[in-house]
């Protein structure tokens, strides 16, 4: 009796498995042979673990795609400066040099009560005191009193003339 001949094992494998089979080989050759001049121009010696290790990593990146070697560069960490000393923790003090201007200075507020009242608050208030024609304080000049007895002195006998107890010779109102 015949016996069947079995298909050969060629066929079986799809040509995609052979086609990326390929990509891996050329891939991992031309890693190792890339890492073996870059060594061999910077003086260094190439060992086969590395040429192993260069291979593994080319045939990965021909047949993923994905790189898988290790010609990235880090990415360069941004520094940063204080004005802290890292051995004692205190401030250093910053100095002013070449063109620096300084810092504008803070203005004064025109009412004491401002830092307890929101800006809306500030703002309806001084609108309500322009409306009201009230101000927050009197000239110094208008606060003095007035020399009532004409002596030239203001004195308490000018004060006591103001409130109406004595007339200008100092006698008593009754």
């Amino acid at each position: 009796m015949p016996t069947t001949i079995n298909k050969s094992p060629l066929t079986v494998i799809p040509p995609q498995l052979i086609t990326m089979g390929v990509k891996g080989l050329v891939g991992g050759f031309g890693e190792v042979l890339r890492d073996r001049k870059e060594a061999k121009d910077a003086g260094e010696k190439y060992s086969f673990k590395e040429g192993l290790g260069d291979f593994g990593r080319g045939a990965a990146t021909g047949v993923t795609g994905i790189d898988f070697t290790d010609q990235r560069e880090a990415e360069e960490q941004p520094t940063y400066k204080t004005n802290i000393d890292p051995m004692t923790g205190q401030e250093i003090p910053l100095m002013m040099t070449g063109n620096m201007k300084p810092l504008k200075m803070l203005t004064g507020v025109s009412s004491p009560m401002t830092y307890k009242m929101s800006a809306a608050q500030y703002k309806s208030a001084l609108k309500m005191s322009e409306i009201s024609g009230a101000s927050s304080l009197p000239n110094r000049s208008s606060l003095q009193m007035a020399d009532l007895s004409g002596d030239g002195k203001t004195t308490f006998k000018d004060v006591l003339i103001g409130r109406g107890a004595i007339d200008k010779e100092g006698n008593k109102i009754n």
